[in-house]
Parts: structure tokens; C-alpha cells; sequence
């Protein structure tokens, strides 16, 4: 969870800024005046904002199924925690 997050802040800080200079100099040399499949140029920055949003909420959903995982291995009766107790507690 925590890296996902910090991923997504390091992406959101420095990606940022370098796809905003890539796409000012693109304008510039007129890359975007050329036909493409997209509407847009705009698209693109739009996805690349969309994965910095999306990679907290993975992390999130993962930290959640650990904590469930977690709960129903606690709850299990069948799990024997004593199974490697041996005389009085040592092995």
C-alpha cells in the first residue's frame, strides 16, 4: 500500500513536470499538428493522470485482501498453532 502510494506521489511530482515540458516542446515542433488516431493530445496526459490515481487504490484493495487473508487464517479452527510446540515450547 505504502509503496503504491509513494509511487503515485513520485509520478504525480516529477512526471508531471516532464510530460508538461514534452508536450510544450511537441507543440512547438508541430509533432501535434500531424493526423493521429487520438482527438487529442490531451488523451494521453489524461491516462498518464489516470494510472497515478489508479496504482493508490490497487495498493489499497491489496492491503484490504491481506487483512481478510490474514482474519480467516485466524478464524480457521482447522490451523493447528501449536503444531510446533515441542516439549513445553521449544523445538
Amino acid at each position: 500500500f505504502f509503496s503504491s502510494c509513494l509511487i503515485s506521489i513520485i509520478l504525480a511530482t516529477i512526471g508531471g513536470s516532464v510530460l508538461d515540458i514534452l508536450s510544450n516542446q511537441f507543440y512547438n515542433m508541430g509533432w501535434y499538428d500531424l493526423p493521429s488516431e487520438w482527438d487529442s493530445p490531451i488523451n494521453i496526459a489524461n491516462i498518464y493522470y489516470a494510472v497515478i490515481y489508479i496504482l493508490p487504490i490497487i495498493g489499497i484493495y491489496i492491503l484490504f485482501v491481506t487483512i481478510y487473508q490474514r482474519y480467516r487464517t485466524d478464524q480457521d479452527d482447522e490451523y493447528d498453532y501449536n503444531s510446533y510446540m515441542i516439549q513445553g515450547g521449544r523445538m
